[in-house]
């Protein structure tokens, strides 16, 4: 039997407080970094998508209520 599992963020449910903590810690974090120009290296943009999604998620963690999906095939 195969299993796979999908892990998402119930964004419907979050409340208006909710999602104003999460905007709140994106601009606190987002704050400190630098901005990217057209000088960036193909690396630095990489480098720049892979904090945004961690620190999105971290920030989603601590929001939104998180859904864990089973799907048996």
């Amino acid at each position: 039997m195969d299993h796979e599992r999908i892990v998402g963020w119930n964004l419907a449910a979050m409340t208006e407080k909710d999602a104003e903590a999460a905007e709140k810690l994106w601009k606190e974090l987002s704050k400190k970094r630098a901005y990217l120009d057209a000088e960036c290296t193909e690396h630095k943009v990489e480098q720049e998508a892979a904090w945004c999604k961690d620190t999105m998620s971290g920030g989603l963690d601590a929001t939104a209520d998180i859904i864990r999906i089973c799907a048996r095939l």
